[in-house]
């Protein structure tokens, strides 16, 4: 059995990044009890750390721009996994709705900003896209960890526990969980013990294999446009002599 985590750090602070913090990046990455990590990125940050020997997945968090961003195809086919953290019902109803996107991140140890709809959340179901909840921030203060769980439990019940991912969004070793721990926690805001395993294992491998079908997709809808622009134009393509 693998265990996922979508969510770990990466900076976009050169204050921040020096040798200490791809030390504790390799520390994450290298040491950890998860099998499987990503690498989260920023549309500002710095460029990632060389990952050569522990392998890492390379993801995308969009904030601001959604559509503009989110419709760059060349930009997002760098990314094995692009995720949204909407902060407004417009945002919110776009990336359930129409976004190409794997995961629907939510800040929940804050307040939401957004109502969350049980139409739009079920739609986003339908489309594929998983609900993560990221707890390191409720670690470290416990009015932060009331609001998680307010928001949290909502989240759950909405999507009557389908397609909820469970992330660190740590910033080192000390801001991940066991993978027990985490079903532990699952388990404590509502869901049933194998949807609580499936927040680590299943759930984040269906979000993986989501971000490559979309980039198969959306290449073959380049490919598409362009044969479809050659005909229009009157191009002849000579077939290739190799």
């Amino acid at each position: 059995m693998v265990y996922y985590d979508l969510y770990i750090k990466w900076f976009n602070d050169k204050k921040q990044i020096g040798q200490a913090r791809q030390t504790k990046v390799h520390e994450i990455l290298g040491e950890s009890e998860y099998e499987c990590q990503a690498l989260n990125y920023s549309m500002h940050s710095l460029p990632y750390p060389n990952t050569d020997s522990i392998p890492a997945l390379k993801r995308l968090t969009v904030k601001v721009n959604f559509s503009q961003i989110l419709n760059n195809t060349e930009l997002l086919s760098q990314y094995d996994i692009v995720a949204a953290r909407p902060s407004n019902d417009q945002d919110f109803h776009y990336c359930c709705m129409e976004a190409e996107i794997d995961i629907i991140s939510l800040k929940l140890h804050d307040r939401l900003g957004m109502r969350i709809k049980l139409n739009l959340v079920q739609e986003a179901i339908k489309r594929g896209i998983m609900f993560e909840l990221c707890y390191s921030q409720a670690l470290r203060d416990i009015n932060a960890r009331r609001v998680f769980i307010s928001n949290a439990t909502n989240i759950i019940k909405a999507t009557k526990g389908r397609n909820i991912i469970f992330s660190s969004s740590a910033k080192d070793l000390y801001d991940q969980r066991s993978p027990w721990d985490v079903i532990n926690l699952g388990c404590v805001l509502g869901l049933a013990i194998d949807k609580a395993q499936n927040s680590i294992v299943k759930n984040p491998e269906d979000a993986i294999s989501h971000g490559q079908a979309r980039k198969v997709f959306k290449s073959a809808i380049q490919i598409s446009d362009k044969s479809e622009f050659v005909k229009q134009e009157g191009w002849n393509i000579l077939p290739s002599s190799l």
